[in-house]
């Protein structure tokens, strides 16, 4: 039966000389050796969270220790649809289900049970809209209603707080075989392999982090043209050039937008860059083989981080003919970054900024015209002084659900033919906080998100309007001041980190040795491979 997976932890355990000394709590030795991989996928740290976690719901406890729920469950739902078999009413209201259930399963594998337990771990959305049948909840068969119902001790259980899979002794090999994915059984055998304790120690722990970003790798996401011309005696033309390049959230976007004898706006946003990263300390047991989690012991370490962004936006303008005519361009760009704790803690934002620019060039017009259809046509709001300067701006920038607004230092031109940059640049660093508790079995989640927008619009005459927006990023951690129990080996210090740029405003050579200079003040050593884009020291 497949098990649902979600984002959670591990433990592991060995013994120590120090144990057997009765030694107090000591900055344990390292696991491992120098060049063991502690960099994963986000899929396999998907699976240790979820191995490690206590189980959240009635379905996963289900799944987890009880299969005659299951059962249960499914024969009831069977016998509600006239007895027939569970598949043909999935195969009747979700074909997609219906699909992918009989091309994975084995015929003699498609009982009512298995069929209902892959709607509830693989299709989720089908197995709430099952939930939500009009027939279901008129005869109370809602799963959380049947089980505590039939199986009240079950859903007591959960109340109290059921253990996880690796707390009740499930080795960690074992659980992701049960997964029935050959990339991740083997990267998780990868990863147990490496840990390589101190003798006589009952424990070792370790730390792994994962940087899961979109796009990856560096590619080109986007890349539109249009060109087209109509009209006679005086002919009509627009031409627009739209490409996106990206890995993460650094980017390369340019825009380019023309039109001759007649009025066209074209705006484009791009808000699905982002770089993430989680950090999380497990632990297990030395001796046991695949992964056994242990317990009774305590490990702290300091998680040291530092993100940081920067971006460059550019616009220009230009128009030609006798004609009365106007053409205008915005380029923005901006960047959020959340901290989402262990726990109960709710998310926090550790930073929020963006840049813009605007140009606007043309004849028979005036300002406060201009900023209107502005507003009103490209959904970019001005703020202008008194002094005709601008004060600042609320773009829409509806990043992460949330407006962001008065962050922006707009820089507007306007009456003339004109092109113009500008620069922005932030960083958060825990060296002007304070490094961030880590112990086992807790992720800490980092959420860089960006989002950017060019926009150009002319008329009359031959109007053209540029836009461009490059950016660079790096994520970077350091684990370190490790303190541990005796018979305890503590994890390796270590630095990890995530880079990219489109080469503007870093260069690859400088925010190599942003990163570089970073790992060296945090962890004392100077890294000798930075120039890999997803690294880690030593």
């Amino acid at each position: 039966m497949r098990r649902i997976t979600h984002p959670q932890r591990i433990l592991w355990t060995l013994g120590s000389l120090f144990a057997l000394l009765g030694s107090p709590l000591v900055i344990a030795q390292s696991e491992g050796g120098e060049s063991e991989q502690r960099t994963v996928s986000a899929s396999l740290m998907d699976v240790l969270e979820g191995w490690s976690d206590p189980v959240t719901g009635i379905e996963e406890f289900a799944f987890e220790q009880h299969p005659e729920l299951i059962d249960a469950y499914a024969a009831a739902l069977s016998r509600l649809y006239g007895g027939r078999p569970l598949l043909e009413h999935v195969a009747k209201t979700y074909p997609s289900a219906y699909a992918e259930i009989t091309a994975e399963l084995p015929r003699e594998s498609q009982t009512d049970a298995e069929v209902l337990a892959w709607l509830m771990s693989a299709r989720e959305a089908d197995y709430i809209a099952l939930q939500r049948e009009p027939a279901v909840r008129a005869a109370g068969l809602v799963f959380a209603e049947f089980a505590a119902r039939a199986y009240p001790h079950i859903v007591a259980e959960v109340e109290r707080g059921a253990a996880s899979p690796a707390s009740r002794g499930v080795a960690l090999l074992d659980y992701v075989e049960e997964l029935r994915d050959p990339e991740l059984s083997a990267e998780a055998r990868r990863l147990i392999g490496t840990i390589k304790p101190w003798p006589l120690k009952p424990c070792a722990c370790w730390t792994v982090l994962t940087f899961p970003h979109q796009p990856d790798p560096w590619q080109t996401e986007v890349n539109q043209n249009h060109n087209s011309s109509w009209g006679w005696p005086v002919k009509k033309v627009q031409q627009m050039n739209y490409s996106v390049t990206a890995r993460g959230a650094a980017k390369d976007i340019n825009f380019y937008r023309r039109s001759r004898h007649h009025t066209w706006e074209v705006d484009r946003i791009k808000g699905t860059n982002y770089s993430h990263m989680r950090v999380r300390m497990l632990c297990t047991q030395n001796g046991q083989p695949g992964g056994v989690e242990c317990s009774g012991q305590s490990c702290r370490g300091d998680l040291a981080v530092r993100v940081a962004y920067a971006s460059r936006v550019g616009q220009q303008v230009a128009y030609g003919g006798p004609w009365s005519k106007e053409a205008r361009a915005v380029a923005s760009d901006l960047a959020q970054l959340k901290y989402d704790p262990p726990g109960a803690a709710p998310m926090t934002t550790l930073f929020s900024k963006g840049v813009a620019v605007s140009g606007f060039t043309a004849t028979n017009w005036n300002s406060a015209a201009i900023i209107q259809v502005l507003t009103t046509a490209a959904q970019v709001g001005l703020t202008v002084a008194n002094d005709g300067s601008a004060a600042g701006a609320l773009l829409e920038g509806n990043l992460v659900n949330e407006t962001i607004t008065a962050l922006f230092g707009l820089i507007k031109r306007e009456g003339n033919q004109s092109s113009h940059h500008q620069d922005m640049f932030v960083a958060w660093d825990t060296a002007n906080t304070a490094p961030i508790s880590l112990v086992p079995n807790q992720t800490h989640l980092f959420e860089l998100d960006t989002m950017a927008k060019v926009y150009g619009r002319g008329y009359g005459g031959d109007s053209h309007s540029w836009g461009n927006v490059d950016s660079s990023a790096y994520l970077a951690a350091v684990t370190r001041n490790y303190v541990c129990s005796a018979g305890t080996s503590a994890p390796t210090p270590r630095a990890h980190w995530f880079w990219a740029t489109s080469g503007t405003p870093h260069s690859s050579t400088t925010i190599q040795n942003l990163v570089r200079n970073y790992v060296q003040v945090e962890l004392g050593v100077l890294p000798t491979n930075v120039s890999q884009q997803v690294g880690q020291f030593p």
